[in-house]
Formats: structure tokens, sequence, C-alpha cells
């Protein structure tokens, strides 16, 4: 199995699977994005197929998230639009966090963290998605970077 998906031509496009998922989850849909994008699917950190968690390093989004920011830079890509469902929906918003993305679709991001996680940032970072949230939901309009202007 190959651990990611390239192909298109277009503005980027990085697509981000589910817990326990791989690249291979968007195959139904990549014909039709690689038509206007250049498309980049990988499988991520932990999962099958992808690269293994260092020895002694803890399994946490921030890793994740800190080796998606590996690869695209490996890639030479600097910003992509990104869509990611349940944990890759989460993924997305930790990218548009760190300013990596155009723009994020976010199909039923998930939401692991305990309610106080929620308004203190993740445990190893507090510029996480996590404190984009409200108190005790989800945002009901669009994602703003942290700074509230488009970049």
């Amino acid at each position: 199995m190959t651990a990611s998906y390239k192909g298109g031509a277009g503005e980027p496009l990085v697509l981000l699977h589910g817990f326990s998922a791989t690249w291979q989850t968007w195959r139904p849909v990549l014909p039709a994005l690689a038509e206007r994008h250049a498309v980049f699917a990988p499988t991520v950190l932990g999962h099958h197929g992808g690269q293994h968690f260092a020895d002694g390093e803890a399994a946490s989004i921030v890793a994740v998230v800190d080796d998606i920011v590996r690869m695209m830079d490996a890639e030479g890509i600097e910003r992509a639009h990104f869509a990611g469902n349940s944990m890759g929906g989460w993924l997305c918003l930790e990218m548009a966090v760190r300013g990596r993305a155009l723009s994020a679709v976010c199909i039923c991001p998930a939401a692991g963290w305990p309610r106080a996680r929620r308004r203190g940032g993740s445990p190893r970072s507090s510029n996480s998605s996590a404190s984009l949230w409200g108190r005790d939901c989800a945002p009901t309009t669009p994602l703003q970077p942290p700074n509230g202007r488009n970049r």
C-alpha cells in the first residue's frame, strides 16, 4: 500500500482522513478533485501504511499535525486548501491555526478533548484549534483565523 496519493493540477488541496482510515478513503472523489486541484492525500502518522510514531514519542494530534507540516514541506506545499473528515476535520482546523490553510472544509470534525481542553488549548500547545471553539459547542459561523482576518 502506498502512503499517499498525488495527482491533478491547480491550487493545492490536502485531504485528511479520519481515525483508523487511510488516504484511500478519498478514492471515490479523487478523479473529480484532481480535475481542478493538485491533490495531496497522505496517510497520517500512526495509521496503516503511514509513518510510525518515533520510539518514545507520545501519540498526539500535535505530533500528527507536525508530521503533516513535514510532509507538506517535502512536497513543496506552503499553503493549501484542506478537506478532512472526523479526525481529519480536526487536523484541518489545526492546519488553519498554523496558517497553512487557504480554506478548510471540516466534515464532522472530531472533538476528542475534554471540556476543559476546549477552553485552554491542547496539552502541548495553547495555539490550538481548541482555543477557537466556544465554551460548549462548535462554531456555527465560518472559521476565521485567530487574529480575525483572512490570510
